[in-house]
């Protein structure tokens, strides 16, 4: 598994829990998610099996770090999934948009990149 492919999975935890209710849509999109992006299941489940042991605080500041390694096209990417996960369930939860605006604050991503990304995923 690649950094880009590891940051991913933490993010899609870190959005599946920010609103506090694990939702069928939320899952399912994992699973195109990891299909499109070529993460092999037993991988994705080890990662999220760790996440979940792991305190929330941790796991965003891992995760900006993590993001802040990354070029900034695979950031886009993470970031458009990010909201495509907040989307899954068919209203995006305020505390999962604060969840993402929390982890993208002082990156230089604009919201019409991150829109134009969006439309290219899943």
């Amino acid at each position: 598994m690649d950094n880009f492919q590891k940051t991913l999975i933490e993010a899609y935890y870190y959005i599946i829990i920010a609103d506090g209710m694990l939702d069928p849509k939320e899952l399912s999109f994992g699973n195109l998610m990891i299909e499109k992006e070529n993460i092999e299941r037993s991988e994705f489940e080890d990662e999220l099996d760790e996440l979940a042991n792991t305190n929330v605080d941790i796991i965003k500041k891992q995760l900006r770090d993590h993001l802040s390694e990354l070029p900034k096209e695979q950031q886009l990417k993470i970031v458009a999934y990010m909201v495509k996960i907040a989307d899954a369930d068919g209203s995006k939860d305020p505390s999962e948009l604060t969840s993402i605006q929390k982890i993208i604050e002082g990156f230089e991503l604009h919201i019409n990149d991150i829109i134009k990304m969006k439309q290219q995923l899943i």
